[in-house]
Protein backbone atom coordinates (compact mmCIF):
# COMPACT_ATOMS: atom_id res chain seq x y z
CA UNK A 1 0.00 0.00 0.00
CA UNK A 2 1.12 3.66 -0.97
CA UNK A 3 0.78 5.73 1.73
CA UNK A 4 0.60 10.02 0.97
CA UNK A 5 2.37 12.56 3.53
CA UNK A 6 -0.13 15.22 4.48
CA UNK A 7 1.69 18.37 5.28
CA UNK A 8 0.19 21.10 7.13
CA UNK A 9 1.41 24.75 6.62
CA UNK A 10 2.60 26.68 9.80
CA UNK A 11 0.22 29.69 10.52
CA UNK A 12 1.51 32.33 12.02
CA UNK A 13 -1.34 32.68 14.74
CA UNK A 14 -3.38 30.25 16.60
CA UNK A 15 -7.13 29.08 15.84
CA UNK A 16 -9.42 30.61 17.33
CA UNK A 17 -10.67 28.76 20.41
CA UNK A 18 -14.73 29.61 20.75
CA UNK A 19 -16.03 31.07 23.81
CA UNK A 20 -12.78 31.77 25.05
CA UNK A 21 -10.91 34.31 21.82
CA UNK A 22 -14.52 34.72 20.08
CA UNK A 23 -17.96 34.10 21.50
CA UNK A 24 -21.87 34.88 19.90
CA UNK A 25 -22.21 38.46 19.14
CA UNK A 26 -18.41 39.42 19.06
CA UNK A 27 -17.60 41.73 16.33
CA UNK A 28 -14.30 41.30 14.49
CA UNK A 29 -12.10 42.37 11.49
CA UNK A 30 -11.04 40.14 8.84
CA UNK A 31 -7.22 40.46 8.41
CA UNK A 32 -6.57 38.15 6.04
CA UNK A 33 -7.68 36.23 2.35
CA UNK A 34 -8.80 32.85 2.59
CA UNK A 35 -6.19 29.76 2.69
CA UNK A 36 -6.62 26.73 1.84
CA UNK A 37 -5.36 23.80 4.15
CA UNK A 38 -5.53 20.10 4.53
CA UNK A 39 -8.89 19.56 6.65
CA UNK A 40 -8.10 18.71 10.31
CA UNK A 41 -10.30 16.60 11.04
CA UNK A 42 -10.79 15.13 7.83
CA UNK A 43 -7.29 15.08 5.92
CA UNK A 44 -8.65 13.88 2.02
CA UNK A 45 -10.27 17.42 1.85
CA UNK A 46 -9.39 20.65 2.27
CA UNK A 47 -10.87 23.59 4.57
CA UNK A 48 -10.49 27.49 4.29
CA UNK A 49 -9.23 29.90 7.14
CA UNK A 50 -9.09 32.99 7.30
CA UNK A 51 -7.54 35.14 10.17
CA UNK A 52 -9.35 37.77 12.34
CA UNK A 53 -8.68 40.24 14.98
CA UNK A 54 -10.45 39.05 18.29
CA UNK A 55 -9.78 40.29 21.70
CA UNK A 56 -7.32 38.26 22.06
CA UNK A 57 -5.42 39.06 19.12
CA UNK A 58 -4.86 37.39 15.19
CA UNK A 59 -6.56 34.48 14.96
CA UNK A 60 -7.30 31.48 12.12
CA UNK A 61 -11.09 30.42 12.22
CA UNK A 62 -12.80 27.89 9.78
CA UNK A 63 -14.32 29.49 6.74
CA UNK A 64 -17.32 27.25 6.52
CA UNK A 65 -19.94 27.58 3.04
CA UNK A 66 -22.41 29.34 4.77
CA UNK A 67 -20.32 32.34 6.03
CA UNK A 68 -18.53 32.29 2.74
CA UNK A 69 -22.09 32.83 1.30
CA UNK A 70 -23.26 35.64 3.36
CA UNK A 71 -19.91 37.84 3.72
CA UNK A 72 -20.44 37.34 -0.23
CA UNK A 73 -23.61 39.56 -0.40
CA UNK A 74 -22.83 41.46 2.85
CA UNK A 75 -19.42 42.96 0.83
CA UNK A 76 -20.73 42.58 -2.30
CA UNK A 77 -17.09 40.35 -3.82
CA UNK A 78 -17.10 37.38 -4.10
CA UNK A 79 -12.70 38.24 -3.72
CA UNK A 80 -12.09 37.45 -0.17
CA UNK A 81 -9.46 40.01 -0.94
CA UNK A 82 -12.08 42.97 -0.52
CA UNK A 83 -13.13 41.35 2.53
CA UNK A 84 -10.31 42.45 4.62
CA UNK A 85 -10.18 45.48 7.08
CA UNK A 86 -13.97 45.22 7.48
CA UNK A 87 -15.80 44.09 10.48
CA UNK A 88 -17.99 40.41 10.63
CA UNK A 89 -19.92 39.43 13.43
CA UNK A 90 -19.14 36.00 15.01
CA UNK A 91 -22.17 33.92 15.74
CA UNK A 92 -22.16 30.55 17.34
CA UNK A 93 -24.18 27.55 17.15
CA UNK A 94 -23.83 24.44 19.91
CA UNK A 95 -25.06 20.85 17.36
CA UNK A 96 -23.82 17.61 17.47
CA UNK A 97 -21.75 16.22 14.95
CA UNK A 98 -21.03 13.11 14.31
CA UNK A 99 -21.99 12.13 17.92
CA UNK A 100 -19.47 15.05 19.31
CA UNK A 101 -21.22 17.98 20.41
CA UNK A 102 -19.33 21.08 18.56
CA UNK A 103 -19.85 24.75 18.48
CA UNK A 104 -20.55 26.33 14.86
CA UNK A 105 -18.43 29.34 13.88
CA UNK A 106 -20.42 31.76 11.41
CA UNK A 107 -19.53 35.31 10.33
CA UNK A 108 -22.21 37.44 8.93
CA UNK A 109 -22.92 40.89 8.87
CA UNK A 110 -23.50 43.07 12.10
CA UNK A 111 -27.51 42.52 11.46
CA UNK A 112 -27.52 39.24 11.00
CA UNK A 113 -28.92 36.14 13.86
CA UNK A 114 -29.45 32.91 14.37
CA UNK A 115 -32.88 31.70 14.12
CA UNK A 116 -34.72 28.89 15.80
CA UNK A 117 -32.92 26.09 14.12
CA UNK A 118 -29.58 27.74 14.34
CA UNK A 119 -29.74 28.72 10.44
CA UNK A 120 -27.84 32.48 10.25
CA UNK A 121 -31.19 35.00 9.06
CA UNK A 122 -31.05 38.66 8.30
CA UNK A 123 -34.05 39.75 10.09
CA UNK A 124 -36.52 41.53 7.65
CA UNK A 125 -34.80 40.40 4.72
CA UNK A 126 -37.38 39.11 2.27
CA UNK A 127 -37.19 35.18 1.49
CA UNK A 128 -35.95 34.43 -2.49
CA UNK A 129 -39.41 33.96 -4.00
CA UNK A 130 -39.62 31.60 -6.82
CA UNK A 131 -40.34 33.26 -10.73
CA UNK A 132 -44.02 34.50 -11.42
CA UNK A 133 -47.02 31.54 -11.14
CA UNK A 134 -47.99 31.59 -14.63
CA UNK A 135 -51.13 32.34 -15.80
CA UNK A 136 -53.48 29.67 -17.14
CA UNK A 137 -56.76 31.23 -19.05
CA UNK A 138 -59.63 29.11 -19.78
CA UNK A 139 -61.16 29.41 -23.26
CA UNK A 140 -64.34 28.05 -22.40
CA UNK A 141 -66.45 27.04 -19.15
CA UNK A 142 -65.70 23.49 -17.54
CA UNK A 143 -68.50 21.23 -16.62
CA UNK A 144 -69.31 18.98 -13.75
CA UNK A 145 -69.82 16.39 -16.39
CA UNK A 146 -67.29 17.24 -18.48
CA UNK A 147 -65.14 15.33 -15.58
CA UNK A 148 -64.48 11.75 -15.62
CA UNK A 149 -63.88 10.54 -12.27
Amino acid sequence: MLHQKIEYSRLDAPFAEKRKDIDNGDIVEILSEGQSQPNRFDPKNDQTVIKIKTKNGARWLNLNPKSANILIDEFKSNNDKDWIGKPAKVLLHPTTIGGKKVLVAYLVGAAWELDEYGEPVLPGAQPEQPGELPTIEVDQEVSIDDINF
